[in-house]
């Protein structure tokens, strides 16, 4: 899984990322994992807010993701 998120927001990238994840569930086999293969895959100004928090969980790490996009497009 190589997936990135490029132009999509948060919610597309991760609606791929799950549709996905389940063809490479090895990658994906624990939160932890999980969250970082997701952050990976975040655009670089989304992921530089995202990565410093350090972040555990992989619900975590999205609802950080989503809340970050809002406030880059303000």
């Amino acid at each position: 899984m190589e997936l990135k998120q490029n132009n999509m927001t948060v919610a597309e990238y991760e609606a791929k990322f799950t549709e996905l994840a389940r063809f490479s569930p090895h990658v994906v086999d624990t939160d932890y994992k999980k969250a970082r293969h997701f952050e990976r895959g975040l655009r670089d100004d989304i992921l530089e807010k995202v990565n410093v928090l350090k972040l555990e969980t992989y619900i975590e790490v999205l609802d950080q993701a989503i809340i970050s996009e809002v406030n880059i497009a303000r």
